[in-house]
């Protein structure tokens, strides 16, 4: 039977070994088809369109590789993505060996100074010996930083999704990971910080030292299994079965990216397959080792025997070390086979945290497990795009993707057909003002000259492609400035010059106008904060207008735009740490001036309304307003509009409208609001900007010269619904009627000078007289929460005013998922924005990091309670009395009797 099972394994080997052949072939046929496309159009492209004389990487010598990838790290903040980063980049000599692990080298900046990474790094790596190159793009863990993790998903094939062993899957663990599967990138999962399960020397029993027992082993393969677990509930429940993850089958690796270790269990059977065939012999080596595979993974008993033959000798070292037991080292090493002595130096070492270190970064370095997982568990670009094609560029309905011409380009991979490729942030460069695009080529060849189409997204068909010229094609790696390549080809991942002026921010780029735009990304975050940016004027101001935009393109996400009722730029982010990010990178784009960049709390805009009618009498029909030559009086009355009626209004292609037909308009509002039929046909004017929520009503009887003045009176309702009489806020669903008017026969005696501030004058008093209040605007809020942490997010919502709170089990959060976790449910209510501060950190902090997907969209406006007047008894008053004094108004807001005329 074990002859069999050996022949078996032999059969296994060959084949697998075939396979990598044959896959190998694939990609070196693949390889010279773009080497050909490469030189056949870089020939084309004559010196002068070209910027300058730059140091061009050969051609031949950039694509001299057989296998590449393109890979994501991606985990909960601070699990250790960057140190791990610096262990590949050791690998392919951009670090010291020295200094990886510890050197953190992707973190510049802001991420060095405040010990987090906050922007997304990709750099290339090469490693000659293998063949291989590594297009590696390093994510922040960080919730509010989660759309770099989205761009960089979009650029990959791959994730390496790292979890720390000892806390296990965090909250922003399942959000990047279900990121990447919606993207249809590959996961594998690599289990960090293991050295926090290793004892730190071994247990003393009567003044002897205890070898490590199976209890302890058992231990940390159940933390292992639990883990491996969990990660594979969150990937069947997103529907993707097949990317689930094992220790078995090598997907699943685990080491300590501080101490520069890992290891799976391919590793381990290395080891001992290598203390097996002494004498070199191949296929006695690949036998031995298809042995030891099965023992640690097949059958019954194999967690035991995982226990014994990897987990106990490396708790083992572990414990020897911090014992600083030289000579045992040196037994415990011989006994594993490793072939490995320790230098003079190591033995002398006193230090248990350089001595564990340099022990097991050299047994079992992590660079080489890294990238055997990379190679053998994650697809290359061609193999990757075939299964993301449906995604990433759908074909028309009722068109299969091999007939439609974008779609097959796209899964096909061809570096000799049409030029596709999708920008998804760009990246500033050092001691330059240019913004390199970084990309992803996903069909065709783009070379320095190249001209090209920026496509607008999908759902903005209706613009036109914009066209430009690529500069030059940048590769990136750690330390270096970045170098430039005469072409680049599909499946890779590079960064574009030249495209500043015509790229927004995030897009496709075609070398045909007419080609199909890919899916846009879809952020898991929202914009829920907001912060006004301004500078003095002069240099500064003008280095913050084009600054602006450069952020724009830098940041996938943030919104910068200019709030014309507030009259500030104000720039909406995920949280509070991301606008100190993007506050960081305006003062860098500022350069000098950038220490005059102020940062304040953005406006809340208001609106000003009424509750009721102002009164009238026979006498006095309405609030009076006379021209200073007494010859022209105008009668006003302010009433509130319905809600029902305001919806209606603010409809898009409402029938109740400045284009609606006046004949269909009346109809309507006698028809279903009860409005009389000559004041419906009678609507003068909407605003402000001549389609606001209010309306002015031209009600009078037998009044002569109105049609001469009513430019003049339309004048002034635009004046005062732009600047209420409260507090200078916009007016929300008013009704003025001019019930009555005197107007002088003399065009002289009613000029503008005179009708428009008497008018303006009748119209805030008719409006303070009408019961005035304020309205804020109210956001729905949205979240998910653990059931049994709905209490502490009731409790935070109240405090922030939160309306109509509810919440509801979200589908497919069943009972399969309770039994690990507690059911999420969906929280809903509605928000005042000026209450919406820092609400992201205070719910990461009450929930310890549970609460997730948290949404703010505008939805209504609403009355503050109280009186305007009352600016410290009511929350009116004091919003009213906070936003005069933003903007300098003396006083408190006037009355009825200070603004109107009086006969």
């Amino acid at each position: 039977e074990a002859v069999s099972q050996e022949a078996v394994s032999q059969e296994a080997v060959s084949q697998e070994a075939a396979s990598q052949e044959a896959v190998s072939q694939e990609e070196v046929s693949k390889e010279a088809v773009s080497k050909e496309a490469v030189s056949q159009e870089a020939d084309t492209l004559s010196p002068s369109e070209g910027e300058g004389e730059v140091e061009v990487l050969a051609v031949e010598q950039a694509e001299d590789y057989k296998h590449t990838r393109n890979l994501s790290i991606i985990a909960h903040v601070d699990h250790g993505k960057t140190t791990l980063s610096d262990c590949l980049l050791a690998a392919a000599g951009q670090l010291s060996e020295k200094r990886a692990g510890s050197a953190c080298a992707l973190d510049k900046g802001l991420e060095a100074e405040r010990g987090i990474t906050i922007y997304s790094t990709a750099v290339s790596l090469e490693y000659p010996a293998r063949g291989l190159r590594v297009n590696l793009v390093d994510c922040p863990g960080h919730a509010e930083f989660n759309s770099e993790v989205t761009a960089a998903l979009r650029l990959t094939d791959g994730a390496l999704l790292l979890v720390d062993v000892k806390e296990g899957v965090m909250p922003q663990t399942e959000a990047v990971l279900r990121q990447a599967l919606v993207e249809g990138v590959r996961p594998v999962l690599v289990l960090n910080k293991f050295d926090k399960l290793l004892p730190a020397t071994r247990e003393q029993r009567d003044g002897a030292r205890m070898p490590v027992d199976q209890e302890m082993t058992d231990r940390m393969y159940e933390q292992m299994a639990a883990v491996i677990s969990r990660v594979n509930e969150i990937i069947v429940h997103a529907a993707a079965p097949d990317a689930q993850v094992s220790l078995e089958a090598g997907s699943v690796v685990f080491g300590s990216a501080k101490q520069g270790w890992m290891a799976g269990l391919g590793t381990f059977a290395e080891l001992y397959a290598a203390k097996a065939t002494a004498n070199g012999d191949a296929t006695a080596h690949a036998t031995a080792k298809a042995k030891a595979l099965r023992a640690m993974s097949q059958g019954k008993g194999a967690a035991a025997r995982i226990g014994k033959m990897v987990l106990a000798p490396l708790a083992e070292l572990h414990a020897l070390a911090g014992e600083v037991a030289h000579a045992e080292i040196g037994e415990r090493l011989s006994k594993m086979g490793a072939g490995l002595k320790l230098d003079k130096e190591t033995m002398a070492l006193q230090d248990v945290r350089e001595l564990r270190r340099r022990l097991l970064s050299a047994l079992l370095p992590a660079a080489p497990a890294l990238l055997n997982l990379a190679t053998h568990h994650l697809p290359p670009p061609s193999t990757s795009q075939s299964s993301r094609v449906s995604a990433l560029c759908p074909p028309p309905t009722g068109v299969e993707v091999d007939e439609d011409l974008w779609s097959s380009a796209v899964g096909a991979c061809d570096p000799a057909g049409p030029l596709v490729l999708y920008v998804s942030k760009s990246v500033p460069l050092l001691g330059s003002k240019a913004q390199a695009a970084v990309c992803r080529i996903f069909s065709g060849t783009v070379y320095a000259g190249q001209e090209v189409y920026v496509l607008p997204p999908s759902d903005e068909r209706a613009r036109k492609p914009l066209r430009g010229r690529v500069s030059r094609v940048l590769r990136f790696s750690a330390g270096a400035p970045p170098s430039a390549l005469r072409a680049a080809r599909a499946g890779e991942v590079c960064a574009l010059l030249g495209l500043e002026k015509v790229l927004p921010r995030a897009g496709t780029v075609s070398s045909d106008h007419a080609a199909r735009p890919l899916t846009s990304m879809n952020f898991a975050v929202s914009l829920v904060a907001r912060r006004a940016v301004s500078a003095p004027a002069g240099g500064a101001a003008r280095k913050l207008a084009e600054a602006l935009p450069a952020l724009r393109r830098s940041d996938p996400l943030v919104r910068c735009e200019f709030d014309k009722e507030t009259k500030e730029w104000v720039v909406h982010g995920a949280g509070e740490l991301h606008i100190e990010a993007c506050a960081h990178r305006l003062r860098e784009l500022m350069g000098t001036f950038g220490e005059r960049l102020i940062v304040s709390p953005a406006a809340v805009a208001h609106r000003e309304s009424v509750n009721g009618c102002t009164p009238r009498t026979d006498a006095r029909p309405g609030a009076l307003g006379k021209t200073a030559n007494k010859h022209n009086r105008f009668w006003l009355v302010a009433s509130a509009l319905s809600d029902e009626l305001l919806d209606e209004m603010e409809r898009e292609g409402s029938l109740i409208s400045p284009a609606a037909d006046p004949a269909t308009r009346a109809r309507r509002l006698v028809s279903k609001y009860g409005w009389d039929a000559k004041h419906a046909r009678r609507i003068l004017g909407f605003a402000p900007g001549g389609a606001g929520p209010n309306l002015f009503v031209d009600a009078t009887v037998g009044v002569q010269g109105v049609d001469c003045v009513v430019e003049h009176l339309l004048a002034a309702f635009e004046q005062l619904c732009a600047e209420g009489p409260l507090c200078g806020e916009q007016l929300r669903g008013v009704r003025f009627d001019l019930t009555d008017a005197k107007i002088h026969s003399e065009a002289a005696q009613r000029r503008a000078s005179q009708v428009v501030p008497a008018a303006r004058r009748a119209l805030a008093a008719a409006m303070l007289s009408a019961q005035p209040t304020l309205l804020e605007p109210l956001h729905a809020v949205s979240l998910r929460a653990p059931l049994s942490w709905l209490g502490e997010v009731y409790e935070e919502l109240s405090l922030r005013r939160v309306v109509d709170a509810s919440h509801e089990p979200i589908q497919g959060e069943g009972d399969a998922a309770v039994a690990v976790r507690d059911a999420l449910c969906e929280v809903r209510g509605y928000l005042p924005l000026t209450d919406a501060e820092g609400l992201t950190e205070k719910l990461r902090g009450r929930l310890h990091g549970k609460a997730s997907g948290l949404h703010l969209a505008f939805d209504h406006f609403s009355k503050v309670e109280g009186e305007p007047w009352c600016a410290e008894a009511s929350d009116a008053g004091k919003a009213v009395a906070a936003i005069r004094a933003r903007k300098s108004m003396e006083g408190n807001p006037p009355t009825a009797e200070m603004v109107g005329d009086k006969l």
